[in-house]
């Protein structure tokens, strides 16, 4: 231990990258522990404002908001793959979701046979499912503010849209709803065991053994998961495996000669095939990426709904005038629900949707990458540059480091977003010239960058932009 201790501080590669004590001496404790208290983009930020551009936060890892590193890991065509601890966000199967897989060309076929799900086009011709959601949504609302014994009774918003955004998902991806907004509670367990999985595989992702029980057989696994969670993650599993199981069991998936066959997103996963081999698509990877769609789908796109709650009602200018906007709009024959296209139109809400997901993006991990073996290494700046440090300086960082920015902080930085950085400010996206807002929106890198940008970007942005002038509105 002694000599363990004694390397990561003395000799290793990164033991010149300033950072917390327990870092640099070689332990992932750190981290983890911010993971536990849901802390970690908070506390990285305070660790830059502290040390600078880069920090060391692990036996052998880094955060970096240095511009120039920023660009070449997460460049298209980068050979900068992800790190171990995506193996953490690997759904028990046997192939890793394309969330999970970190081998380049690999991920770069699973992309490629799955765009045509997730294109514009598809996107749109899904839109109108959501909508029932909507009006659900709405008459849930109307029905607690009757019910409500005075004006200033607090409504969990939050709750709700966590509700909406898992029935809408249900209604796109697999042709029904799960009952939650119908039921107004989190029917099943969906919710609940979706935190917990995510819960679990973030604090996970923070060590350099990304789940040492990986190679336990399943079901021991599933039982130590359902010992320690108060709400199991299993429920989700079950479920997906029950929605791929009826879809590819005729018995079980009867309809009526005169109803009409809904073209949702599962269906298109069936008709996938492997651009290598022609094959369709096998049942086991489809139900990986159904899973993916419930585990991440909604919490994410929930999440996104309830930041931009909690800024626009934190900050009345923008509220009024956001207000304004939607008035505006419904005065000249803005007519609901909305379609996406004209929300998209909606300029002024549209810089707070942008605002909000800079401010307090949906993530505050890093999205790790490793140095490419073969290659030059990564040169980072170490110090406060953006004060002009005399201690500013260069680092090498070798091949097998893993390295990446986080949103949280990357997304405040003064260099790119200005000196107001760490304020709401929606205006800045409509004062930019084109060239500047192309730069802005280049560097949102809450959804990922280059080839690992979410596919499901696309999903989310609409579905924030048909409910939200809704709500709006209405309320």
């Amino acid at each position: 231990l002694g000599v363990y201790v004694v390397y990561n501080w003395c000799l290793h590669p990164l033991s010149s990258v300033p950072g917390p004590l327990v870092a640099r001496l070689g332990f992932p404790f750190w981290f983890s522990w911010q993971a536990w208290k849901r802390n970690c983009g908070p506390a990285l930020k305070a660790l830059h404002d502290l040390y600078g551009d880069t920090v060391r936060v692990g036996p052998n890892s880094v955060s970096t908001i240095d511009l120039d590193a920023v660009r070449t890991i997460y460049a298209h065509g980068s050979q900068y793959k992800k790190s171990n601890i995506y193996s953490a966000y690997r759904k028990q199967g046997p192939v890793p979701n394309i969330f999970s897989q970190r081998d380049v060309s690999i991920h770069n076929e699973q992309r490629r046979e799955l765009a045509p799900v997730f294109n514009k086009a598809s996107i749109v011709k899904l839109e109108e499912y959501i909508e029932p959601c909507i009006t659900m949504l709405t008459d849930q609302l109307d029905r607690i503010l009757q019910q409500t014994p005075r004006p200033t009774s607090p409504v969990n918003l939050s709750s709700w849209l966590h509700f909406f955004t898992m029935d809408a998902i249900g209604e796109i991806a697999f042709g029904q709803d799960f009952s939650l907004l119908r039921d107004g509670t989190d029917t099943n367990g969906l919710l609940a065991g979706t935190a917990t999985g995510l819960r679990l595989t973030s604090i996970a992702s923070t060590l350099p053994w990304p789940y040492p029980f990986s190679s336990m057989p399943k079901s021991l696994l599933f039982m130590l998961m359902s010992l320690f969670a108060k709400h199991s993650s299993l429920v989700v599993f079950k479920k997906s495996a029950e929605i791929v199981y009826k879809r590819y069991n005729p018995a079980q998936n009867i309809t009526h000669r005169k109803e009409e066959v809904r073209e949702d997103m599962i269906g298109q996963f069936m008709k996938l095939r492997y651009k290598s081999t022609g094959e369709k698509w096998s049942r086991d990877h489809v139900q990986i990426e159904t899973l993916n769609l419930m585990a991440a789908g909604p919490d994410s796109t929930a999440a996104a709904l309830s930041v931009f709650f909690h800024n626009i009602l934190t900050s009345p200018r923008v509220y009024d005038q956001l207000q304004a906007e939607i008035d505006t709009a419904v005065e000249d024959g803005l007519q609901f629900p909305v379609t996406y296209a004209q929300a998209s139109k909606l300029e002024y809400l549209q810089a707070c949707v942008k605002e909000s997901l800079r401010v307090l993006p949906i993530t505050g991990m890093i999205l790790d990458r490793v140095v490419p073996e073969a290659s030059d290494g990564l040169i980072v700046k170490i110090g406060k540059s953006s004060y002009d440090s005399p201690s500013e300086r260069m680092v090498r960082l070798p091949e097998g480091i893993n390295v990446g920015a986080c949103p949280f902080v990357f997304q405040r930085s003064k260099s790119i977003f200005g000196e107001d950085a760490e304020v709401f400010r929606p205006e800045r996206w409509l004062e930019a010239s084109p060239e500047e807002l192309t730069a802005l929106e280049r560097w949102i890198i809450t959804w990922g960058l280059g080839s690992r940008t979410c596919l499901g970007k696309g999903i989310a942005e609409m579905a924030i932009s048909k409910v939200l002038p809704t709500l709006l509105w209405r309320y």
